[in-house]
């Protein structure tokens, strides 16, 4: 807003008065206001007054935009009066409309999503962000930011005229943007953990001043709450089809999978037996359990990608076409899976009276044979402890009253490391699992495998043996050996005795730094040498628990030296210090002289050092 105040200072009466303001080409005339029947011809900067009494003043306004950039100085003249005028003629002297216009920008950032509320984990959102120049200035070096969240994962994205988004930094580099233009960029990800979500993008950098939003705050639309996902999928199966002899065994097998993205909690399974099915037994691992009455089967928690298998062996007592269909009817995460095993459905049986058949072939007549398999784990050793090898052996015991063919599969805990397995055992890296195939166990055998770990870590360590057979078994296919390692904490350390012994060497002679660490005595213990507190040497304890270290010496005189066992989950830590008396080359005992004066140890005092040695020891056993 441009205002032009006009006074006469008299002392006549001015007429004909006429104020010229002609406008720069980068102003844009939006209106003006004047009083008293003047007028201003913004096309021409003309503001005709005419008459203006003496100590009279008027007042123009003109209301213009901006429209470019530099300084900008506009004066407003004088260009009529009928009168002489003494005054000034031009507003310059008094002229404070001296501006400088910097390069304006207005960015607008719009950020949508094609879903917004509660989402599935796991589902794919499309973000597009719509950025705009209001200006009235081009924008150059124009960057948006929009950092991903940790639960996004990046799958593509697409932004038109060679700009790009770095996933990595969440960075769009635009660059240039003219005014009026927009630019999109779309960015899919999918969604990989629950909560809620918001998303913003924000300018991080432009070259001219922004009077936009500078982020999608304002219009985001992408607030969205993930929900927790999982996949359930139900197949169940049976070992039988078609038309099955009334009194045969069934063995049905249910497998649940969760796909994910999310692990299950709270997941039942219920599989209502028909009335003609006599319930026989189950197995199903890792605590969960199958109540027959109700048909319902608690597995609790399953994790993303984790299967679990329930096994139902029945008798057929009635005839007729039996379905047997098994549901996911609990589980506290939303599920996108099948819910039910129909789709997978194998276990439609028409079961027929003896009598009446005909149509059954010879394989069917044999559907009645059976096993029953008892399957014992033994480990060869207990007190097991961190980094021990373990033997596991598999005993299968086949109890009539038919032979079978089987496949044993051994599934190894994540705290053990496999090493061996007895003759023909294949080992499965990536499942854990060691299987024997088609193993033939007669009527009344017994076979058995091995197989040979070591212990990785302390937590409770769960192993598993799965036996699957080519006829109906009614005893056990399934069987479990667990056992904790014993840790450091859980360990009565035994006390230990060092002793170190003196010794006498000439100068630049070796002296032998010996230590004898007794707990039966102990083998393979590192002991430390130290000469006033500095770390010299080491060695290992031998089969008779000595250590020995060389030092070779430089000067005469005396020192003391300390051997040290820093102890370890069984045995507690001792020391002790020995005293090493170096000889200068002059001192050397002549041949036949006592060497008694350099040690200054009589004979019955190291006598008596022996003797108190032993009577140590003899306590040591007595405790």
């Amino acid at each position: 807003m441009y205002t032009i105040n006009v006074t006469n200072y008299g002392p006549d009466g001015a007429t004909g008065l006429v104020i010229t303001d002609r406008l720069d080409s980068r102003l844009i005339y939006v209106n003006s206001t004047s009083p008293r029947f003047t007028f201003y011809v913004p096309g021409t900067g003309v503001w005709s007054i005419g008459a203006l009494a003496n100590g009279e003043s008027i007042v123009l306004d003109i209301l213009v935009r901006l429209n470019g950039t530099g300084n900008i100085v506009n004066v407003a003249n004088v260009t009529n009066v009928t009168e002489n005028n003494t005054g000034n003629n031009s507003s310059n002297p008094d002229n404070e409309t001296n501006i400088s216009v910097v390069p304006t920008v207005n960015i607008s950032v719009v950020k949508t999503s094609n879903v917004s509320g509660s989402v599935l984990n796991g589902a794919y959102i499309l973000y597009t962000i719509n950025v705009t120049n209001f200006g009235p200035d081009g924008a150059t070096g124009l960057v948006i930011t929009d950092k991903l969240d940790s639960r996004l994962i990046y799958v593509n994205s697409t932004s038109p005229r060679f700009t790009f988004y770095v996933p990595g930094t969440g960075v769009w580099s635009i660059g240039a943007l003219a005014n009026g233009e927009s630019i999109v960029l779309d960015i899919l990800v999918r969604l990989n953990g629950t909560g809620n979500i918001v998303n913003v993008g924000n300018v991080t950098n432009v070259a001219e001043n922004n009077t936009g939003n500078n982020s999608s705050n304002p219009d985001n639309e992408t607030n969205i709450s993930v929900v927790p996902t999982v996949n359930i999928s139900v197949v169940k199966t049976s070992n039988v089809s078609g038309s099955v002899l009334n009194g045969a065994f069934v063995l049905y097998t249910i497998n649940v999978t969760n796909y994910g993205s999310d692990n299950a909690t709270g997941l039942v399974i219920t599989d209502v037996l028909d009335s003609r099915l006599i319930y026989v037994n189950s197995t199903s691992p890792r605590f969960t359990y199958y109540v027959a009455s109700t048909g319902v089967w608690n597995i609790g928690n399953l994790a993303n990608g984790e299967s679990i298998v329930l096994d139902i062996l029945v008798r057929l007592n009635g005839t007729g076409n039996i379905v047997n269909i098994a549901n996911v009817t609990g589980v506290n995460e939303n599920n996108i899976g099948n819910n039910s095993s129909i789709p997978d459905n194998n276990t439609n049986l028409t079961v027929i009276n003896e009598g009446n058949n005909s149509n059954v072939t010879p394989e069917e007549e044999n559907l009645t044979d059976s096993t029953n398999l008892t399957i014992v784990i033994k480990v060869n050793a207990t007190n097991i402890r961190f980094g021990d090898i373990v033997k596991y052996t598999i005993t299968v015991k086949n109890n009539g009253p038919n032979a079978t063919v089987a496949d044993v599969s051994f599934l190894l805990s994540k705290y053990l490391t496999y090493l061996s397995s007895s003759a023909n055992g294949v080992y499965n890296s990536q499942g854990k699992t060691v299987k024997w195939s088609l193993v033939s166990i007669d009527n009344g055998k017994t076979v058995s495998f091995d197989v040979v770990a070591k212990v990785n870590g302390l937590s409770l360590i769960d192993s598993e043996v799965n036996v699957g057979t080519d006829i109906v078994n009614v005893g056990s296919n399934y069987a479990n050996y667990q056992f904790k390692p014993i840790t450091p904490h859980d360990v009565v350390k035994n006390k230990t005795y060092l002793f170190a012994y003196d010794a006498v060497v000439y100068v630049g002679d070796y002296a032998i730094l010996k230590a004898f660490l007794t707990d039966d005595p102990l083998e393979g213990k590192l002991i430390k040498f130290y000469i006033d507190g500095v770390l010299v040497g080491s060695n290992y304890t031998n089969s008779k628990g000595i250590a020995i270290f060389t030092y070779k010496t430089t000067e005469a005189g005396t020192f003391d030296y300390t051997a040290r066992f820093a102890g370890d989950y069984m045995y507690r830590a001792s020391q002790d210090t020995a005293n090493v008396k170096v000889l200068a080359k002059d001192n050397i005992v002549p041949k036949g002289s006592s060497g008694m004066q350099h040690t200054g140890i009589p004979i019955f005092a190291l006598l008596l050092a022996v003797l108190s040695m032993f009577t140590i020891l003899y306590r040591r056993k007595k405790e």
